[in-house]
């Protein structure tokens, strides 16, 4: 199913601030909240979907809470495939996807670069980790 409504779909670890795993998650949980916060206020329609990686089990992740037509995916690079896998390729199709990511790195690697294909755009927090980035 393509989304027709307008409007953003915030992916990442909302829980995070319930001690739910490393504190990159705590990090990158509020990030979810400043920007929800930031989008409620511009008037931005937004749902906010929650994801935890499966760890043996069901991940936490419900794919149909997306309604929107852009994904803002709060994820770092090293959680995004295992994101793919957990989502499936339909949660793409249709929409806009925008990786969000504060993986401070001198040297960005991934095992494989499959996964970007997803992804329309990649943003980032800081200069640092746009050139570690933009030197592969």
């Amino acid at each position: 199913m393509t989304p027709s409504k307008p409007g953003v779909n915030l992916v990442g670890f909302v829980g995070g601030e319930q001690g739910q795993g490393p504190s990159v998650r705590l990090g990158l949980g509020e990030v979810v909240r400043r920007l929800e916060r930031g989008l409620e206020h511009a008037g931005v329609p937004v749902v906010t979907v929650p994801y935890l990686p499966s760890s043996g089990g069901a991940p936490s992740f419900r794919p149909a809470d997306a309604v929107h037509s852009v994904n803002l995916i709060c994820l770092n690079a090293d959680y995004f495939e295992g994101f793919l896998a957990d989502a499936g390729s339909d949660f793409f199709t249709g929409r806009t996807s925008i990786g969000f990511w504060f993986w401070e790195t001198s040297r960005f690697r991934l095992a494989r670069r499959a996964p970007l294909a997803f992804l329309d755009e990649i943003w980032v927090a800081s200069s640092y980790v746009r050139e570690a980035i933009a030197a592969e």
